[in-house]
């Protein structure tokens, strides 16, 4: 069984959602491109590249360039599903991707194994002609790219095994660098005079004479915090401690977890006798996104931290089967752990109250019916009284818009799927809303017998929307879905 990285939104989670076309690539089967490269040349800022699963090898799959584009490139089931096979050699140079083109934080590369990369010599005009051989999956000269969620592993370089940065400011996030060589220095990652930020990583393993896993020079400021760091590294929340990784020299790099760690090979959670230190590790200002609980209330670092197959936190004991009202961190109890979560959080959470969407996958055929899961919760220590938004001619609680603004569907209903139109939340309560949006016969309208507003492959923005009903103030959170 195959699992969609899903994407959750929350009030003050994540930035701005960018509109564009949605360009597929699938190697072997029908898509608007074949190759990753193809797909890149014929996009435009904003747009999306979304790979199929598959291992991607070949012209047009390696040697990647964003060209300076704006756009993301990602993968559609993440990183153990897409790889990016280099297939590099040193009389067959390559590597997976070339940032050199000024590219900052809106070119986001996210979800793919990058491996056997041999980069391609950069070779000096003046005797005695040297070349050097930088960042064997991915080098940047330069540029300021996004990086997350990605595996890089079993590259080679004579600087930078894994990734080079010279110059530049590039954000490295949620990334396992793990089993890259460098001839000279920077067996995981080679950093230039750059001021490269990397947060709630993984690099271990890695081998180099000199700075193994990472490896400073020059005049630039990189900054390394909330990453397991093998040898130690200074920076705000590092750790030195072996990850436990599940099966790595099968390319399973998911944490062991005595509460449960995901088996893609099996499709289901597995207990093992040890639990990574990395769990619940990672900068605690960075959402969890769709971590299953119980998920300490905290980030895991690593590839998979703040997707579905985030690995479990465990307390000593096996998850409690019932969830606990107040329970933040999900070790069966509500004490001051839980408490110092909220206060951490306090003045994120509008008014300590807390609005949640979330879909069942992040990408769907044409005519399957979209699931949505809208929650919020009473952070505070007094009862609220929520209530849906007084919209149009009737109470309006979910709406989808295209990468227009237009919008193609509202959920109007008498009887809403909270339950009430108006509702009281006591100190730590949450209440659920479930809905399904039928996007071929359903456009939302409260006669319901024409679908005034046809949907077609794009992207869509689905919005939920509650009212606090004492200060009047209004909290939209939302999730973007593709659909092909």
């Amino acid at each position: 069984m195959k699992r969609a990285i899903v994407v959750i939104a929350a009030v003050l989670a994540w930035g701005g959602v960018s509109y564009g076309r949605i360009i597929t690539v699938d190697d072997d089967g029908l898509a608007d491109f074949n190759t990753i490269q193809a797909a890149i040349d014929d996009s435009n800022d904003g747009d999306t590249v979304l790979v199929a699963d598959g291992i991607y090898t070949g012209a047009g799959n390696r040697d990647i360039d964003f060209h300076g584009k704006a756009i993301t490139v990602r993968s559609e089931n993440g990183p153990e599903n897409c790889i990016i096979d280099c297939n590099g050699s040193e009389t067959n140079k390559h590597r997976g991707f070339h940032f050199h083109s000024g590219e900052d934080c809106d070119s986001a590369l996210i979800g793919f194994t990058i491996t056997n990369g041999y980069p391609p010599g950069e070779c000096r005009p003046v005797p005695p002609f040297p070349c050097f051989y930088l960042g064997g999956a991915i080098r940047c000269k330069e540029a300021s790219p996004t990086i997350s969620h990605c595996i890089i592993t079993g590259n080679w370089a004579k600087k930078g095994g894994g990734i080079y940065f010279e110059g530049g400011a590039p954000k490295v996030s949620n990334c396992t660098i793990a089993g890259n060589h460098a001839v000279d220095w920077g067996g995981g990652i080679a950093v230039n005079s750059s001021d490269a930020e990397i947060s709630n990583c993984i690099i271990w393993g890695n081998s180099a004479p000199s700075g193994p896993q990472i490896y400073n020079s020059g005049s630039g400021s990189p900054t390394v915090a909330y990453s397991d760091v093998q040898g130690g590294w200074a920076g705000a929340g590092n750790i030195d401690a072996d990850p436990c990784f599940a099966d790595p020299n099968n390319g399973d790099y998911h944490l062991k977890s005595q509460a449960g760690r995901w088996d893609p090979n099996s499709g289901d959670w597995v207990i093992d006798e040890v639990t990574s230190l990395c769990i619940d590790a990672g900068d605690p200002m960075t959402p969890i996104s769709l971590e299953t609980f119980p998920n300490g209330g905290r980030i895991n670092m690593g590839a998979y931290g703040g997707t579905g197959e985030a690995s479990k936190s465990y307390f000593g004991q096996q998850p409690c089967g019932l969830i606990v009202a107040g329970d933040v961190n999900g070790d069966c109890t509500v004490n001051f752990l839980d408490f110092r979560i909220m206060a951490l959080h306090w003045l994120e959470s509008k008014d300590a109250i807390e609005y949640y969407i979330q879909t069942d996958k992040a990408v769907y055929n044409l005519g399957e019916n979209v699931e949505i899961l809208y929650s919020v919760t009473n952070m505070s220590g007094n009862p609220v009284d929520i209530g849906m938004v007084l919209n149009c001619y009737y109470w309006c609680h979910f709406m989808v818009t295209d990468d227009h603004n237009t919008d193609i569907w509202q959920h109007f209903r008498i009887i809403p799927p909270c339950g009430d139109i108006m509702f009281s939340l006591d100190a730590y309560e949450s209440r659920e809303c479930q809905i399904s949006w039928d996007m071929i016969s359903d456009n939302g309208t409260f006669f319901e017998h024409d679908d005034d507003y046809p949907v077609g492959p794009g992207s869509y923005n689905i919005t939920g929307e509650l009212e606090r009903l004492d200060g009047g103030e209004r909290f939209p959170v939302s999730v973007s879905i593709i659909i092909l």
